[in-house]
């Protein structure tokens, strides 16, 4: 069920040949943030407790981190076709004004 909602709501849009050019843009961050906050109440930090405080307690968007997001969403829809998670969100060049990291 858990892929079959990723797949879903996350098609694999084409592939864009450079990395600088695979921005996100806001409206493009809101709809991963609205799909995270309606599914994680599924989802459980899978990390030890050595690396979590929240190790096997069910996620919620006040606990949600960059780590649970890359296990249940951006490595599960980026996997089958080798892709960056931009490119599951447009097949168009998009270059950032700015840039954060994680």
């Amino acid at each position: 069920v858990h892929m079959t909602q990723v797949t879903d709501q996350f098609e694999f849009q084409g592939y864009i040949d450079r990395p600088e050019d695979r921005a996100i843009t806001l409206k493009q961050l809101h709809r991963v943030i609205t799909f995270a906050k309606e599914k994680c109440h599924r989802w459980k930090d899978t990390a030890t407790s050595e690396e979590s405080k929240t190790a096997g307690v069910r996620l919620n968007p006040e606990i949600m981190n960059m780590y649970h997001l890359h296990h249940w969403l951006i490595g599960p829809a980026t996997l089958e076709k080798s892709c960056a998670f931009a490119e599951l969100l447009t097949n168009q060049k998009q270059a950032p004004d700015w840039c954060v990291s994680h």
